[in-house]
């Protein structure tokens, strides 16, 4: 248990800095531009990250499954890295090729094909970078794995920097930035790749597999970049580019949730595929504790995340984010309690590996989609923004009730629910008297408290039970 958090701190880390790096150039987009200009940054960002998806194809599940599986890894690695380079290759010429076409469909007439293009370079350079961060996960590599994500955001914020404060060029500037990071990472991955990888190690008959344990996992990733997208391009439907701004920065900053999650994520499905004895005690000891620390961040968020932005200008020279994006705050609760399910949904994942169900997983994330897109046609129009942030949370929570109800038909995970429920009703009720101004500070910081002394409980009884049991 203690290894295990120790390395997934690492990997939460690295993670959470490579994914945040947009989080952390908020200050700099939100003060520099304006509204329209940082809507068209985040839909093709949104481009990027659906695009990420389909240039992998399910090689990241094939990589962690092979690897604890087979003895032959060169084999393995060599395999899926010139497949990758082949598709990569072909996909990042498409959308060069059509760049102008993609931007007008993407953009709705709008005309950033030169920023397309940028993208394909960077979705070329990422797809073998992102590999071999697996790698550094599967190879039990967590220093390597936080040196590569540090690298990458340092490279990152310095060239945003550079480009957008000292010569002054615009979201241009952005892409440019992010090009530079990604290229960074690439050339660190060189190594790793080159000693990993023979061609006379390819085998098709491999790839073959691989292919086909990856491919199910496809549909589900991109039915998830439906639910955690879509609503900004429904929003560019319904309303206008600038909504898309307002909206933005307060999903970035929600998402740090997010990535405590997919950085628990990292460490948690190499470390369950791992486990050979009393899985279901130490799953449950695990699930509890995690599910009670981000009840505890989403608390914290909600008593504290306005001030915070508010008078952030008072102690820096900027704001976290630029006074012409407040309106985006209200939402960022909203979107936290859509992924407290999310992460329900990914703690379920252990009966799903071992009892080889993966072609369930697509049906569960489809069925988040297809109400994500439904609850944002029928609330956006009322709720703008607000109706987008709970057409998202409500789609998470229909994903999980039916993934949850089934994996516990053969593999039941004993939640601390009495707990739980109480812990959810204090953060609804923090929710709802900060909605309406009625907490000051000091009341603020007795919810808070109180919210985590639930986590200190959970932890402390977690400590009483391998001492009791030595189940590890």
């Amino acid at each position: 248990m203690a290894n295990f958090l120790k390395n997934i701190s690492k990997y939460i880390l690295g993670y959470i800095m490579l994914r945040a790096i947009s989080f952390l150039l908020l200050p700099i987009y939100t003060n520099v531009f304006t509204k329209e200009e940082f809507g068209i940054y985040t839909l093709i960002f949104i481009f990027i990250a659906f695009a990420q998806f389909l240039y992998s194809y399910g090689m990241d599940a094939s990589l962690m499954k092979f690897f604890s599986i087979s003895e032959n890894k060169k084999e393995i690695y060599t395999s899926i890295f010139v497949s990758l380079l082949v598709t990569s290759s072909i996909f990042s010429i498409i959308i060069s090729c059509f760049s102008d076409f993609i931007s007008i469909l993407f953009l709705e007439n709008v005309n950033y094909g030169y920023l397309f293009k940028i993208a394909a370079i960077i979705l070329f350079f990422d797809s073998f970078s992102f590999r071999v961060l697996i790698i550094h996960r599967m190879e039990d590599n967590p220093y390597k794995y936080f040196i590569f994500s540090f690298v990458n955001v340092l490279v990152t914020f310095l060239a945003n920097y550079y480009f957008i404060i000292i010569l002054n060029i615009g979201i241009s500037g952005a892409f440019y930035a992010h090009l530079f990071g990604s290229i960074s990472i690439f050339l660190l991955s060189l190594p790793i790749i080159f000693n990993r990888v023979s061609i006379q190690s390819f085998s098709l008959t491999l790839l073959k597999k691989i292919l086909l344990f990856g491919f199910p996992f496809l549909p589900s990733v991109i039915f998830q970049m439906i639910i955690d997208f879509s609503d900004r391009r429904i929003l560019l439907y319904l309303t206008d580019i600038d909504t898309v701004g307002i909206y933005s920065p307060g999903c970035k900053i929600a998402s740090i949730l997010l990535f405590l999650i997919s950085g628990f994520r990292l460490g948690w499905e190499p470390f369950f595929l791992k486990l050979t004895k009393n899985k279901k005690i130490i799953i449950s000891q695990i699930s509890n504790i995690f599910l009670f620390f981000i009840f505890t961040v989403l608390l914290f968020f909600i008593l504290f995340i306005e001030p915070i932005i508010v008078y952030s200008n008072h102690y820096f020279s900027f704001s976290i984010i630029g006074e012409n994006f407040w309106g985006s705050i209200g939402i960022i609760p909203i979107l936290m309690f859509g992924y407290i399910f999310l992460a329900l949904y990914h703690l379920q994942m252990p009966p799903i590996f071992y009892y080889n169900k993966t072609s369930m997983l697509p049906f569960f994330r489809f069925v988040g989609a297809i109400s994500n897109i439904i609850l944002n046609f029928l609330l956006i129009p009322r709720w703008g923004i607000h109706g987008a942030a709970f057409a998202t949370s409500l789609s998470y929570l229909i994903m999980t009730l039916p993934m949850f109800i089934y994996t516990n038909n053969f593999f039941k995970i004993n939640y601390n629910w009495n707990l739980l429920i109480v812990y959810s009703l204090l953060s609804i009720l923090s929710y709802y008297l900060k909605l309406y101004n009625i907490l000051n500070i000091y009341s603020s910081l007795t919810l808070f408290f109180i919210g985590l002394s639930f986590l200190f409980f959970e932890l402390q009884k977690t400590n009483s039970l391998i001492k009791k049991t030595n189940f590890i």
